[in-house]
């Protein structure tokens, strides 16, 4: 399945929605610092390490409810060079701003249209922004991607347990409180605003235990600390 970002007119994700790449980009102030911390333990309560973390954020209407991408993930951006350039694309973490994809690395490309496309089927679900740089000239675009959370067994988790079993999630890393505009998937006329909410759900994963998927509310005013518990299969 093929996801086709338009560089800078907009972006869409199948099936899922689509988003303007001249973003809103506003987090909430309050939460910045803030972070969720949590603790995996097994029924006996005892910790349990290596277990890996994805999240599904939840939308500030019913769009997040519409079917997720399946399978593997090919993302192609799409640009148009005014002259020849040496180009180079990457992508990153938007909130931590960690490179997680290199592209290209300072090719030569003709003038007029292009289009790359990438596998993304080890990236877990979450805010990115791809970056196009060629002569003085850097444009950024958002790619959100949203997949149900079976799919994302194999792709790098958003974090893992240490040996006591904890882990933590700065809120601006999940988005909370971001907002963006939208547009339809035909047209880059925007037609609406989204807002990642203050609540996702939470799905741990580890060989020899079962799936454990939990929905999360948080207070953006304020650090939390929840605990979870996996069973053996």
């Amino acid at each position: 399945m093929k996801l086709r970002l338009m560089f800078l007119i907009f972006a869409s994700i199948l099936s899922l929605f689509a988003i303007s790449c001249a973003e809103d980009g506003s987090i909430a102030t309050e939460q910045t610092g803030a972070v969720f911390y949590g603790r995996v333990t097994d029924e006996s309560g005892n910790p349990v390490q290596g277990v890996s973390l994805h999240y599904m954020p939840y939308l500030s209407d019913s769009l997040i409810g519409k079917q997720p991408a399946t399978g593997v993930i090919n993302i192609a951006i799409s640009f148009s060079l005014p002259m020849p350039a040496n180009v180079t694309l990457f992508v990153i973490s938007k909130f931590t701003r960690e490179t997680v994809k290199s592209l290209l690395n300072n090719v030569s490309m003709s003038a007029g249209f292009h289009s790359f496309s990438f596998d993304a089927d080890n990236l877990t679900n979450g805010f990115y922004s791809y970056i196009l740089k060629y002569d003085t000239t850097n444009l950024e675009g958002t790619i959100i991607l949203l997949r149900s959370l079976e799919e994302l067994i194999s792709a790098n988790p958003l974090a893992t347990s240490d040996a006591n079993g904890n882990f933590s999630l700065p809120y601006k890393n999940l988005g909370l409180g971001y907002k963006f505009p939208y547009t339809s998937e035909v047209s880059p006329e925007i037609i609406g605003y989204k807002t990642v909410t203050n609540q996702f759900e939470l799905m741990f994963y580890k060989s020899g235990y079962m799936i454990l998927k939990e929905i999360v509310t948080i207070d953006t005013n304020q650090t939390m600390k929840k605990s979870f518990v996996m069973r053996r299969i």
